[in-house]
């Protein structure tokens, strides 16, 4: 995500309608029907007779996506914007995907991209989601220009390292960049820190990817977590005799930057013995300061290293 992202609260219901206005609609053209004009200063892309505004955020996406590379894209943008823009023909494929998302093209793609739409990501989503809660369910919803976040606050409370946490599970849908749609689980503690406990489920929107693609993914959810929570809780029966030393020697094994092993060496100044799911604890709630995805992704894989660890070889003098 990117800095200027908007936040906004919806219950499930809300949020399907906005959806339901907004989702983004796919557009197949062959590359000889469509046209790149200037009017007025913004780039449009001419389909048929539709004039259609190009994000100005979309125009490196576009680019990236057609395979035109940094320099080409630098000696493109010496000349004027339309100009340049009717050069890309020659990168083109034979025919493009074009994603239209409330009147203005977000990006284009080869036809090979396929779209799944936002609306039924989310219906799949809620259904599975509905399984492990009672009440209605709370969506923190944050959107960029490459993706759209949604956070779904579940009343399902799972035990671990000694208290209740609830259970959080995040939706990323990438319709640039990435392009895929990555669920992600959490266990949130009563201040607010997110302990992420399982690697994430992904779907590519590419290929033969379909909405039953993410709803296999779904329908596997459940087990997934339910065998990363019995991972993290035989971290509770390892009890750690040398804290400060261990959490040097895994901090450097799992490759984060030093910064963040400072933080949980300065939690453990005064301990003479914790367990490892304190130190797994302690390392994911170091990572709370981390804003861009694709970093906190690395970094949280990097964290989840700590679970299949052999901590005898890190438990010493």
């Amino acid at each position: 995500m990117r800095a200027n992202e908007i936040k906004k609260y919806y219950n499930h219901y809300d949020y399907l309608n906005y959806l339901s206005i907004i989702d983004t609609e796919q557009v197949v053209c062959d590359t000889r029907d469509i046209e790149f004009v200037e009017i007025n200063g913004c780039l449009h892309l001419v389909i048929g007779n539709e004039e259609i505004p190009v994000r100005e955020t979309a125009l490196n996406t576009i680019l990236s996506r057609m395979g035109v590379s940094g320099s080409t894209w630098k000696r493109m943008f010496d000349v004027e914007l339309a100009e340049c823009f009717k050069t890309l023909h020659q990168y083109l494929p034979k025919h493009v995907s074009v994603m239209i998302s409330d009147g203005c093209v977000n990006s284009m793609n080869s036809y090979k991209y396929v779209h799944l739409p936002m609306t039924e990501i989310m219906e799949s989503t809620l259904q599975t989601i509905q399984n492990y809660c009672r009440d209605e369910i709370k969506c923190e919803v944050t959107t960029g220009f490459d993706a759209t976040i949604v956070r779904f606050n579940t009343d399902k409370k799972i035990k671990f390292n000694g208290s209740s946490r609830n259970l959080i599970i995040t939706l990323m849908n990438s319709e640039s960049g990435e392009s895929a749609v990555h669920y992600s689980a959490f266990l949130q503690n009563k201040q607010g820190g997110k302990i992420p406990f399982m690697s994430d489920i992904t779907v590519e929107h590419r290929g033969d990817s379909t909405i039953e693609s993410v709803e296999e993914s779904l329908n596997a959810m459940d087990a997934a977590i339910t065998k990363a929570i019995k991972a993290v809780r035989r971290l509770e029966k390892r009890y750690i005799a040398y804290p400060i030393n261990t959490i040097k020697r895994v901090g450097k094994r799992i490759g984060l930057p030093e910064k963040y092993t400072n933080m949980v060496l300065s939690w453990a100044q005064n301990l003479s013995t914790c367990t490892a799911a304190d130190i797994f604890e302690q390392f994911s709630l170091s990572l709370a300061d981390v804003e861009n995805c694709v970093t906190l992704d690395r970094y949280k894989n990097d964290v989840l290293k700590l679970v299949a660890l052999d901590w005898d070889t890190y438990d010493k003098k």
